[in-house]
């Protein structure tokens, strides 16, 4: 079936389609980015910060190189013909991931193998999914729309870490994560089933040459300074959850299963970010919003310097410091997709969407790759100003700093995208 001519109450079951496929697909995805179960994972397999904290990485960084590619495959063979086969291939990665603790040898090559092939599944996943979803949303209701998708799908990972902090005792063991993981992935097949269900434009009977496309998107000023600014605001701003997470799990020594427990918590902070954000997204101006957002992210980055012990009050302030973090990504995320939808131009939706995202990805993956880096490499304590800071504390005040530096040129950058 194709979108071509669809009513209003087609469109809102589709949208309801599209938020189901969301629920089960994106829980596995959220635990690999945006909680501490695969940081837990990856050290019961003797992995160390590096590992630990770049798998957060992989996913942005995937979709950053291949979803221009992707994306114009997918215009030659339709969405969903493309689609549901990488699915069922992530599904495989993540299972290879899960199963990598049986093998303790070569488990880091296993678990690093599979989570590079679920990544590389899900960068065709949103090469994808925003233009498979752009037929069926009615424009008026984009904010809303994105909203409600966010806070449902967050509400069911809410529910798998919650489950998983249960399950999880104060030292993971590798067979009980095992198990989560392996849970999640088989997720995936639900993803699978409705987003088969989901109408999509007819293919093109005949599709520019790849450069003919990019030229269409650079051309379109709009976006592109949308695309950059959207690139320096999540490479400034996605680090601080994961490390917030390895601060508490290698400097604060907090227990795994309290770790677990405070990936729920965060996750109940996104609900309410996406929340927000579906309530006041299309009565407020984006300049407004990332303003706000920006400011949020320089507060919290600056506040972590406060807290440098083990003291259960240190703790406590962390996890309300992450909790913070994760509402702001959450609510920016809203934002970032309700504009772009806005910005690209119909002829030309799949390669600007994914020239768009992915860029926006980039900024993910950069931003958490170089975090990782520097964990690794860099001395556990450094001098600043004549102050002892840990690398995480140096890493939290040079994420503040450049949001600071962008906030200075906020009205600029953000008067270029209207």
């Amino acid at each position: 079936m194709y979108a071509d001519h669809l009513s209003y109450k087609e469109k809102r079951r589709y949208m309801n389609y599209a938020i189901l496929s969301s629920c089960f697909g994106v829980v596995i995805q959220r635990a690999l980015s945006e909680s501490s179960l695969f940081l837990l994972y990856a050290v019961s397999m003797g992995a160390g910060k590096f590992i630990s904290l770049v798998t957060t990485s992989v996913i942005p960084l995937m979709t950053l190189i291949t979803l221009i590619p992707f994306a114009y495959i997918m215009e030659k063979t339709g969405l969903k013909r493309f689609l549901l086969p990488s699915y069922g291939i992530g599904m495989l990665g993540m299972l290879t991931a899960a199963a990598a603790g049986f093998f303790p040898e070569v488990s880091l090559y296993l678990f690093s193998g599979g989570i590079i092939i679920y990544a590389v599944s899900i960068s065709s996943h949103s090469a994808g999914w925003f233009s498979l979803q752009h037929f069926i949303i009615p424009d008026h209701e984009r904010g809303a729309y994105f909203g409600r998708l966010r806070y449902t799908w967050q509400l069911v990972v809410i529910v798998y870490l919650l489950l998983s902090a249960l399950l999880v005792h104060e030292d993971a063991d590798v067979f009980r994560l095992q198990m989560i993981i392996t849970a999640g992935a088989l997720l995936i097949l639900g993803r699978m089933f409705f987003t088969s269900r989901i109408p999509e434009r007819r293919p093109r009977a005949k599709v520019p040459p790849l450069r003919v496309m990019l030229h269409a998107v650079f051309t379109n000023k709009r976006l592109l300074h949308y695309s950059v600014l959207v690139l320096l605001i999540n490479f400034l701003t996605a680090s601080t959850v994961p490390l917030g997470f390895a601060f508490l799990k290698f400097e604060q020594a907090a227990a795994d299963n309290l770790l677990v427990l405070f990936s729920v918590f965060t996750n109940i902070a996104t609900v309410s970010g996406f929340v927000i954000a579906s309530k006041v997204i299309d009565r407020r101006s984006i300049r407004s919003l990332f303003f706000l957002v920006q400011v949020i992210f320089f507060s919290v980055n600056s506040a972590f310097l406060l807290f440098q012990d083990q003291s259960t009050f240190s703790i406590v302030g962390v996890v309300f410091l992450i909790c913070l973090a994760s509402a702001a990504y959450a609510f920016c995320s809203v934002v970032i997709s309700a504009k772009m939808m806005g910005l690209v131009k119909v002829n030309n939706i799949n390669i600007s969407l994914a020239f768009s995202f992915g860029l926006a990805s980039g900024g993910i993956g950069l931003s958490r790759l170089i975090s990782s880096l520097m964990l690794e490499f860099s001395p556990a304590f450094v001098s600043v100003f004549g102050m002892s800071l840990s690398v995480y504390h140096l890493l939290f005040l040079c994420f503040g700093a450049g949001i600071l530096i962008l906030l200075s040129f906020h009205r600029v950058s953000t008067s270029l995208i209207g």
